[in-house]
């Protein structure tokens, strides 16, 4: 019986002293891609479009046109539920600049001992564009939060009251005046997106001592740089207006540059696991592509989600450094959930973070991270990816700054 009790104590020791070991925690940060929504969300029905281009004779805008394309919709020349407008401009060419400096060089006395002009000259060659796109809307809202709920209760309040007012002032009850503009998009109910698609381009000269030399100079370069830059700019519009349709109507890349938590504790015996795990962490959500499904990521995953399931459990202890390897497996945890589109797991991750009392506010953020991520992907009625056969990593993405703090 002795010997059964001696071992037990020894059994007990032996797990305190292994999860209270000493423990630090570190971000560890990758890209996590997945397919941004569009805008609107419109009936698979509707996604139809056609476009209408017109501008300057120096570009052949019909070529322009051609290559825009919307993920998941159809081109149609008539009979379109969307015109997509296409105005390119003139690339027009800058006015060329003096810049003049002096130069003081002074001794350890403070003495000026010479002085040193130089001169510069730049200019702005700018490319002028836009796109405006009409057709159905259907826009996604954030749910409003208690405060915002308030303060629009009120604007609706106030609102009634002064139309109540102005019905009980006889000079303004039967004055009915039409104030828009027949002419504009601006006052319908169906303009869905416009973008200023405008690039400008610098040139400049070298540093001289003459203005007369930094002139020569620029004027050596400005025409070739000129010529270059108009067909940069040309050779652009195409890829930056689809970019901008596929905000509006359809899906985008999209990466975000992700923080999830790692355990710089080479000592400590969770280590090892912790470490590969993070490690193929990292390695299996970098092949997550907007344009596949997330399936097999999903699967490939469940190991690591068990994992770290496993840590949470097993480092329960209300001490210092067990609390921080499990609120580091919770973190990977929530921030996991949301970037596979389980935002449920991600709020119940969050709200126990919250009945814990420890990083709450990790907590509160994953919780409402959680609620967003749900309403928005319950208003698409699906997850972020559109299956295309496109090679992913060939087109371009718009990085984000690091989730979590």
């Amino acid at each position: 019986m002795k010997k059964t009790i001696y071992l037990l104590a020894l059994l007990i020791f032996c797990i305190s002293s292994v999860t209270s070991q000493k423990v630090d925690i570190d971000n560890y940060k990758f890209y996590v891609e997945y397919a941004k929504l569009p805008t609107h969300k419109i009936a698979p029905a509707d996604k139809t479009f056609t476009v209408q281009a017109s501008g300057s004779a120096d570009f052949n805008i019909g070529s322009i046109a051609d290559n825009l394309s919307i993920r998941g919709w159809e081109y149609k020349e008539d009979d379109a539920k969307a015109l997509v407008k296409l105005t390119v401009n003139d690339f027009t060419r800058g006015s060329s600049n003096l810049k003049k400096e002096e130069k003081v060089k002074k001794n350890k006395a403070g003495k000026v001992i010479s002085r040193k002009k130089e001169y510069t000259v730049s200019s702005t060659n700018t490319g002028v564009a836009t796109i405006k796109v009409v057709g159905p809307v259907n826009a996604y809202k954030k749910p409003e939060t208690e405060k915002e709920k308030k303060r629009n209760k009120k604007k609706k309040n106030k609102k009634k009251e002064e139309e109540a007012k102005k019905s009980a002032n006889p000079f303004l009850k039967d004055v009915k005046i039409d104030t828009s503009d027949p002419e504009s998009d601006t006052n319908t109910s169906d303009l869905a997106g416009f973008a200023d698609l405008s690039k400008s381009y610098g040139v400049s000269s070298g540093t001289y001592s003459t203005s007369k030399a930094a002139y020569n100079d620029f004027n050596s370069k400005s025409g070739d740089s000129y010529t270059n830059q108009s067909t940069k700019f040309y050779n652009s519009l195409s890829s930056r207006a689809t970019t901008v349709l596929n905000n509006i109507y359809g899906y985008n890349r999209k990466r975000d540059y992700v923080k999830f938590k790692r355990l710089d504790s080479d000592k400590h015996p969770e280590f090892e696991m912790f470490d590969a795990a993070t490690i193929a962490m990292k390695e299996i959500l970098g092949k997550k592509r907007f344009n596949k499904s997330h399936d097999e990521v999903e699967t490939a995953m469940g190991p690591i989600i068990e994992y770290f399931e496993s840590v949470k459990a097993k480092y329960s202890q209300d001490k210092k450094h067990p609390k921080r390897l499990k609120a580091a497996a919770m973190y990977n945890l929530a921030q996991i959930h949301l970037y596979l589109d389980n935002p449920e797991k991600a709020i119940e991750i969050g709200k126990e973070y919250i009945r814990w009392d420890h990083d709450k506010k990790d907590g509160e953020r994953f919780v409402k991270s959680g609620e967003e991520l749900k309403h928005f992907l319950d208003f698409y009625g699906a997850k972020r990816y559109f299956e295309t056969d496109e090679d992913a990593d060939k087109i371009e993405s718009e990085d984000e700054s690091i989730t979590g703090n």
